[in-house]
């Protein structure tokens, strides 16, 4: 499975922010040194990085809902930034 088919997975569950758990997730697995990121990447990296990791109820609460397009557009984008 790709990032996207287990982000768009997720969204369909009804589970937005497990979603970006797992983009944040993809992100810590597959970057290990700063280095390793496109230039042109850095901002979106480093954004994905510093979201906190809450679970869908807390989510709720804490911070403001991204809709299913929004999830899906970040998902393709930190997938090419790493295979870049």
């Amino acid at each position: 499975m790709t990032l996207l088919s287990d982000v768009e997975g997720m969204l369909r569950a009804g589970k937005p922010f497990y979603a970006l758990n797992l983009i944040k997730q993809y992100v810590e697995d597959m970057i290990s040194d700063e280095s390793e990121i496109p230039e042109q990447c850095r901002h979106i990296i480093e954004a994905v990085r510093v979201m906190p990791w809450l679970n869908d109820e807390s989510w709720r609460y804490f911070a403001a809902k991204m809709d299913d397009t929004s999830i899906q557009e970040l998902a393709v984008l930190v997938s090419n930034c790493i295979r870049e």
